[in-house]
């Protein structure tokens, strides 16, 4: 089925080469194969066609065509686990995207919540990756939204992850530095590092090991920036890959292979599991007038791999 998809460039990608903003905002392709797009005449930018390296700018208007493949199914199964006056708190199923991208349209987490609230949607503030489960807060009104948006931006949200990588980790370690791209093959990949480096944008997450093995450890992460890919960046630059993260995990070009659809049971039985072990356990927040707290333990699949890793030790 062929879909055409429309955008409008933001201000931070105004001067940005048009190839460069088409890899960024749709990475299931890399900049090289949007290179042909471009040149076979499948985007337009403001209506005509362009090179790879036109620069549009804001408001500019780019529109391009691709195949649409049968939307996978997600896991739907998203469950209240706390409300009042202000905000909801859901407990996020892995296997669900929150947004409208790729692949997905209408198996999404937004859909969902059409379903559950028709009359008025909650609204998000925050979000998590596709395969990332756990705590999510939403807010009933656009005011609240905007709220709560100050909380995150302040960092007086207290937020806490679960996370499962492979390797001994340290007792404790204080990660602070920068994120920056990391380059090829993946383009989206961020890398960190302790020391400033040219386009880098400054992250911290404080981690503590709860439980290691020889071939595994269980951290608990805790957030005071809110950077994208912050903890499974972190984490893959320290030498600790995320067990199940085809992109930031043992071998990056699972990525490639997963989004290409040539991913094997091989594939599958070095990653570990067959999602990121990532899960947002805890969210401290203020809301009604005063401080709440709401915790989710650690998942049935995520427990399971670690028992079955530390068997294997």
């Amino acid at each position: 089925m062929q879909v055409e998809q429309t955008f409008q460039i933001q201000p931070g990608e105004s001067g940005v080469r048009l190839d460069i903003i088409l890899a960024r905002r749709f990475p299931v392709l890399n900049r090289e194969d949007w290179q042909v797009r471009i040149r076979e005449g499948f985007v337009l930018l403001r209506g005509q066609s362009a090179r790879p390296s036109a620069r549009p700018g804001t408001g500019d208007e780019v529109r391009f065509t691709f195949t649409r493949r049968p939307e996978p199914e997600v896991n739907r199964d998203v469950q209240v686990i706390f409300e009042d006056d202000e905000a909801i708190v859901i407990n996020k199923p892995p296997n669900l995207p929150v947004h409208p991208s790729g692949i997905y349209f209408q198996n999404t987490l937004v859909s969902v919540l059409r379903e559950m609230w028709p009359d008025d949607p909650p609204r998000m503030v925050h979000r998590l990756d596709r395969e990332t489960s756990g705590c999510m807060l939403l807010a009933k009104s656009s005011a609240g939204a905007a709220r709560f948006q100050k909380q995150f931006t302040s960092g007086s949200i207290r937020k806490e992850y679960l996370v499962l990588v492979f390797g001994k980790f340290p007792d404790y370690v204080d990660a602070a530095g920068f994120l920056s791209p990391a380059g090829r093959p993946v383009h989206k990949k961020l890398k960190f590092t302790y020391e400033m480096v040219s386009s880098g944008i400054s992250a911290r997450t404080e981690f503590t090991c709860i439980e290691q093995n020889r071939q595994c450890s269980l951290l608990r992460a805790r957030l005071h920036s809110g950077r994208m890919h912050q903890i499974r960046a972190t984490l893959c630059s320290l030498g600790f890959p995320l067990v199940g993260d085809r992109l930031y995990g043992i071998d990056d070009s699972l990525y490639l292979k997963f989004v290409h659809g040539e991913e094997t049971d091989e594939d599958l039985a070095r990653l570990g599991m067959d999602r990121t072990a990532l899960h947002s356990t805890l969210l401290e927040f203020e809301s009604g007038g005063k401080r709440q707290t709401v915790e989710q333990p650690i998942p049935e699949d995520i427990s399971l791999t670690l028992t079955k890793l530390r068997n294997n030790a």
